[in-house]
């Protein structure tokens, strides 16, 4: 039963919204039979809710309003079915007496207040509309007083204009343009450094102090290095051995160098843990994992990039088992070619016959390869890549004079990334 009621009380207040917009939708409702099923929700019986009287009550005034056709029902209201209250009755709750006009034929309603209001017939609508309907009474008893100070009511109605008005700007707005992903950088793909590593390396963002700047072993060790190399990179480089002697000797190298890297870290890092140093110790820290790393490849005979090796301390020393990997290759080296000897029998010293010298043979794999166009054009681009290194050391050894941590850490790593095209 309250279900019922909601749902008819909501009925007669959706008609009464859409007729006070214009006359064409009174007419549209009133022909469809609005006014007839207003009129048996108000019928005003001991069991109707009051609120659904109001409500029907006031869409009555929406649809009679300036529309003949609709008021013509509330005239001829004991000719409808027995369900509709009688005209009368509901005049009277509305506080209007009806009265018809026995010269012009006109209905006449007379308000209690002694407002005059018609009802224009319909054969009367040609004439001038000067007539009107006063419903002010009904209005404050449904609404309860005056609307336009009712400050619950106006907040709300604003609330709603608002709402309306930002879905109409969102409507409004272009669609946004789909922009294309930025082309993927040409000297990543070509060194294979993954960006995210890099942003990694680079976010160390620990407050040191300015003093202790320029007096870091580490960050020194690490320029030290790099100009160091740069100072010999005016000698040419040896010729290449075989590929077979180059991969077993750079493998036991590259893991004698590890493990004693690895140690000497593991030194600095108890060190520095010691001293309460937090920025050294997440170096250390982060130098021993890759370390370890490494050495966890090298063992299973992966390649090991020398750009992802760590920068030895000053305090490294090169281990002794260095000399084994030239023993090594020395070994691998294919034997000397025997000089061929005379077959003839010996022919006596006296007679001044001597057989001439046997020229040495010679391997055609010892012969250098002449240089190509490629070799010529490799060797270019390879001269500007290591004079843009050498620029990067010079701006990091000013940053470090500056003592510009941020920007000196920056240029050394960056001086690094060249270290993976040679």
């Amino acid at each position: 039963m309250e279900l019922r009621a909601t749902l008819k009380c909501a009925a007669v207040r959706a008609i009464g919204n859409l007729c006070c917009e214009r006359e064409s939708l009174r007419l549209a409702a009133g022909a469809r039979g609005a006014v007839l099923a207003v009129l048996r929700c108000a019928r005003l019986t001991d069991n109707d809710r009051p609120f659904i009287v109001q409500w029907s009550v006031a869409a009555l005034r929406h649809l009679c309003m300036g529309c003949p056709e609709n008021q013509k029902f509330i005239l001829e209201m004991d000719q409808k079915p027995s369900g509709v209250i009688d005209r009368q009755r509901l005049l009277k709750e509305l506080g209007i007496n009806v009265k018809v006009d026995a010269t012009t034929g006109a209905v006449r309603l007379i308000t209690p207040s002694k407002n005059m209001a018609y009802f224009e017939s319909v054969s009367n609508r040609k004439r001038p509309a000067t007539n009107f309907m006063e419903f002010s009474e009904i209005e404050r008893a449904v609404y309860g007083g005056n609307v336009e100070d009712d400050p619950e009511l106006l907040a709300e109605l604003l609330a709603l204009q608002q709402e309306e008005e930002a879905k109409q700007r969102r409507s409004a707005l272009p669609p946004p343009i789909a922009r294309a992903p930025p082309p993927k950088s040409k000297i990543d793909g070509a060194l294979g450094l993954d960006p995210a590593i890099l942003a990694a390396a680079l976010a160390d963002d620990v407050e040191i102090d300015d003093s202790a700047l320029e007096n870091d072993p580490d960050l020194l060790a690490e320029l030290s290095g790099l100009v160091g190399e740069s100072a010999t990179e005016a000698a040419p480089p040896p010729a290449p051995p075989s590929a077979l002697a180059q991969t077993v000797a750079s493998d036991n190298a590259v893991l004698v160098k590890l493990r004693g890297l690895l140690a000497v870290y593991e030194k600095m890092l108890n060190a520095s843990t010691t001293e309460g140093n937090t920025a050294k110790q997440r170096r250390h820290q982060r130098c021993v994992d890759k370390l370890k790393e490494l050495i966890s490849k090298a063992e299973r005979g992966l390649v090991i990039d020398e750009a992802d090796i760590p920068p030895a301390p000053p305090s490294f020393a090169p281990a002794s088992g260095n000399a084994q990997p030239s023993a090594t290759v020395a070994s691998l080296q294919p034997p000397p070619i025997p000089k061929r000897t005379s077959s003839s029998p010996n022919v006596p010293s006296g007679s001044g016959l001597e057989a001439p010298p046997v020229p040495e043979r010679t391997s055609s794999s010892s012969v250098p390869p002449e240089p190509t166009n490629a070799d010529v054009k490799k060797q270019k681009i390879l001269a500007v890549l290591k004079r843009r290194r050498n620029e990067y050391v010079a701006n990091g050894k000013a940053a470090v004079a500056a003592m510009d941590k941020p920007a000196a850490k920056h240029y050394v790593e960056t001086a690094k990334l060249f270290d993976q095209v040679e």
